[in-house]
């Protein structure tokens, strides 16, 4: 037997979008440690007077920024997916 009977449609659940929930969280927590990270070794450098250490700690600062933003727009995938989702991959490649 088909699920189409009588050519009445069954009415579908709308889809849970856990997983892109999930994965952009732990992105958005990655891309935050690895801002700390910069900071960290921008700190460093500018400790020991070397050229391009301020431009590795603003890097980090950036990195922080839009691995918030990513956060913030995966929490809120479930309203938009397709904006939101072209939104957080916008924040990857940034």
């Amino acid at each position: 037997m088909s699920k189409y009977q009588n050519n009445e449609v069954t009415p579908v659940a709308p889809h849970s979008r856990t997983a892109e929930l999930v994965l952009g969280i732990i992105g958005g927590i990655f891309g935050i440690i690895a801002g700390l990270l910069a900071m960290t070794i921008g700190g460093i450098g500018s400790a020991l007077e070397t050229s391009g250490s301020a431009g590795v700690s603003n890097l980090g600062v950036g990195c922080i920024i839009v691995s918030v933003l990513a956060i913030i727009l995966s929490v809120m995938i479930n309203r938009n997916h397709v904006l939101m989702g072209w939104l957080i991959i916008l924040c990857g490649i940034s």
